[in-house]
């Protein structure tokens, strides 16, 4: 059985699969050996197993079913690069009596002799990939400093050599605009798969001989807009080390908004970063007990007649309030803080306030690095507990700062169009609920359910308490 196998890394490095195949093909003739059949694999050996090859597990399958000798391979790295795998190659030659050969020396792996020759083999091949791979690191990081490309697939939206790829970039400018605008993830990655795009790796092989789909999830397209690549920005292993030579997609203020927007925490649900179906789920919260409030219908299902959607208490139904009733209060407080000029002054003039993105990228660099020596000066002896700890508050308040002033850079008016008071009304009832929702949070800061009291009382203003943004609390 002649097994072959070259890498995808297109090194040119080792014989090709033709050379590799006329090689054992002559060492089998000259032995008086029948081939039997033939197996190659196309991946890496550094980085996938040998049992998880589709062609060295087929080759594996016939040694077990006792239809091969000896198997024929270029050299021994064909099959294996590592310990772990040679190991289990040997106790295989062992238990089934079976021989291994190569074009460049046969190697009996039934004797103690042949092994040692084997394990010196590998450790030298294995020698060999880490230091190739130490080159590979040093050139990337070289190549990041200098700002040029270093990227082995295409990325969505770029040319191999740095130039934007119309219209994906398109689609990428539009995504961080509409992440600005309120839309949730879920909505811009809906609207990646309605693009007719697919992603970057549809059609190749994974290692478990599957393919790629090519169709967009949320965790892909957030990665995207993370990357810092699209502003322009070069990063090693994931941190940023200077400009880039190639085209921005979006400015550097856009990127940091949207940065600041997708890391924020209160974004998290569980499972990943799904949309609300409804307006208030995960924002409003039980006037008893503090926790969130979550929505169901009532009188049956959605859609039959006589059903409502109520918000009740998530952790023990300490409240429950019809949806039509709360959201309404809430979008009429909405409604009224938007008619006030004070609140317009108010929502401006942060970003107004942000200061130089270089700068606060540098500051922030900088911060990162004065933690990193507190916790190493605190290691060494040289600070006491609780100097090191007064100083990493300081700092970390000082981060926070920075944060939110790079989170408000080139921030897109999430409340735009909504300043002419006679049409705000027709407006919030034309948006989409990712949006809408993303209006509600600019405006109010929380909504408390509280409880009824005895009885079955009427719903009432009385039984919500909503804050505003920068103002005192409205009931």
């Amino acid at each position: 059985m002649l097994y072959l196998r070259m890498s995808q890394d297109r090194t040119g490095e080792g014989a090709g699969l033709e050379r590799q195949e006329e090689a054992c093909r002559a060492l089998a003739l000259a032995r008086g050996w029948e081939v039997v059949g033939v197996r190659q694999d196309t991946v890496s050996a550094s980085t996938v197993k040998a049992s998880q090859r589709p062609g060295w597990s087929q080759v594996l399958g016939l040694v077990e079913a006792g239809e091969v000798d000896v198997v024929l391979t270029w050299h021994l790295d064909r099959i294996t690069r590592t310990m772990t795998d040679l190991e289990e190659l040997i106790l295989l030659a062992v238990d089934k009596g079976v021989g291994i050969a190569t074009a460049t020396g046969d190697i009996d792996l039934t004797t103690d002799s042949g092994r040692m020759v084997a394990r010196i083999l590998a450790a030298v091949a294995r020698q060999e990939v880490e230091r190739k791979a130490e080159r590979q690191r040093l050139a990337a990081q070289q190549r990041a400093k200098a700002g040029r490309p270093q990227w082995s697939t295409r990325p969505f939206g770029y040319e191999r050599d740095g130039s934007p790829r119309e219209p994906e970039a398109a689609v990428v400018r539009k995504a961080y605009a509409d992440v600005l605008d309120g839309r949730s993830l879920a909505s811009v990655t809906a609207d990646f798969n309605a693009s007719g795009f697919t992603t970057t790796k549809a059609g190749q092989s994974r290692a478990d001989g599957s393919t790629y789909s090519g169709e967009w999830d949320t965790p892909t397209v957030r990665h995207i807009l993370l990357n810092p690549r699209n502003a322009g920005i070069s990063a090693y292993r994931g941190e940023e080390v200077g400009p880039g030579s190639w085209e921005p997609l979006v400015p550097e203020q856009t990127y940091r908004a949207v940065v600041h927007v997708l890391t924020s925490p209160s974004r998290r649900k569980a499972g990943g970063f799904a949309a609300d179906v409804n307006l208030l789920t995960g924002f409003a919260t039980c006037g008893r007990c503090g926790a969130g409030v979550k929505a169901g219908w009532r009188g049956g299902r959605k859609g039959d007649d006589g059903a409502y959607l109520v918000y009740t208490c998530r952790r023990s139904g300490c409240v429950s309030h019809q949806a039509d009733f709360v959201e309404s209060l809430v979008l009429r407080r909405v409604v009224e803080a938007l008619e006030e000029p004070s609140f317009w002054l108010r929502w401006l003039a942060p970003a107004s306030e942000a200061g130089d993105p270089a700068a606060l990228r540098a500051e922030e660099h900088g911060l990162h690095e004065r933690l990193e020596a507190l916790a190493t000066d605190y290691a060494d002896g040289l600070l006491s507990r609780s100097q090191m700890q007064a100083g990493t508050a300081r700092l970390r308040e000082r981060l926070e700062e920075v944060e939110r002033e790079m989170g408000l850079l080139g921030r897109t008016d999430v409340l735009a169009g909504l300043r002419d008071t006679e049409y705000v009304w027709q407006e919030l009832d034309a948006m989409p609920t990712d949006r809408l929702r993303a209006v509600v949070e600019s405006v109010i800061e929380s909504v408390r359910l509280l409880p009824r009291g005895r009885g079955r009382r009427k719903p009432s203003a009385t039984q919500l308490d909503i804050t505003l943004r920068a103002t005192g609390s409205e009931r």
